[in-house]
């Protein structure tokens, strides 16, 4: 039996699943995306560090990077809040000045520093958009260095800092930055104060 549907209605059903397939492959070239960039910690005002420093309680600044690595992505900016492991060590460090990378001298908000990283973190975002449209990420790029004071009374052990679940970079799939893509980011670092031989006594 022939079809009773107009061409038109035949057109409109095309349309539809047209619409369909390119949603879709939308959604999935950004899943591709999130999944391509990592961010991590750096100790020093480079990427080349590893992800942990020893500190002293009243001692020098620590410093601490934050970094990215990617392939051929579109960066349009980054949203980056810090915070500590858990409740216990709220307060015990705070970040007493930032230095933004090259590609980001726009920050996403006026920082009253010094800050304390809490736990949950604070509302303060260090994050900050690129200084050019279309800054096309490679490995182990340079978002933004932190110095880390340790505050008075925090004890010898191991503490964490790391990103809030909100932290995020922003994505470009069309290299315009009109409409980019959040792309969420994790990363940890390790601040370690050792017992003095005369504590440890």
């Amino acid at each position: 039996m022939a079809s009773s549907k107009s061409p038109s209605a035949h057109r409109n059903n095309f349309l539809v699943v047209m619409a369909t397939i390119t949603a879709f492959c939308t959604l999935a070239t950004a899943s591709e995306s999130e999944a391509k960039i990592t961010a991590f910690f750096s100790v020093g005002s480079t990427c080349a560090g590893v992800p942990s420093a020893s500190f002293e309680t009243g001692g020098s600044t620590v410093k601490m990077s934050l970094c990215v690595n990617a392939t051929t992505e579109t960066l349009c900016g980054y949203t980056a809040k810090l915070q500590a492991a858990d409740i216990r060590n709220s307060g015990r460090f705070k970040v007493t000045s930032v230095a933004f990378g090259a590609n980001y001298s726009d920050p996403n908000s006026d920082l009253a520093l010094p800050i304390a990283i809490t736990h949950p973190a604070a509302t303060s975002d260090f994050g900050a958009t690129v200084s050019r449209i279309g800054v096309t990420t490679t490995a182990s790029q340079l978002l933004e260095t932190f110095d880390i004071s340790p505050q008075a009374g925090t004890k010898p052990g191991t503490y964490a800092i790391s990103l809030a679940p909100t932290s995020s970079v922003g994505v470009s799939l069309d290299n315009t930055c009109a409409m980019p893509t959040d792309s969420p980011i994790d990363a940890s670092f390790k601040l370690i104060q050792r017992p003095s031989k005369t504590n440890a006594k």
